[in-house]
């Protein structure tokens, strides 16, 4: 991994997380942690990478990603824009 993907990564890892900030509107509780939407890693997978905290992580590998969509109405196209807004806020 190279510096701009490290920094990429320590970024999102300081940004809320976006299911809670945009949809739940509740704050989180607990910690941040980046999502990667791709399951096959390159050298660009990293910022392919969303903030999401860890109870929402866990509910997205429980849920699968099409019981995620269908409870939040949050497509990973959605999660990668959320994370962009919160990266540009």
């Amino acid at each position: 991994m190279d510096e701009p993907e490290m920094t990429h990564l320590d970024r999102l890892h300081t940004l809320p997380c976006v299911v809670h900030t945009y949809v739940i509107g509740s704050p989180q509780t607990s910690p941040t942690v980046v999502h990667h939407l791709e399951s096959v890693r390159d050298e660009n997978t990293d910022f392919a990478g969303v903030s999401i905290c860890d109870d929402c992580h866990k509910d997205l590998h429980r849920l699968s990603r099409r019981g995620f969509e269908m409870r939040y109405k949050l497509t990973p196209i959605d999660l990668l824009a959320l994370t962009i807004k919160a990266l540009e806020s």
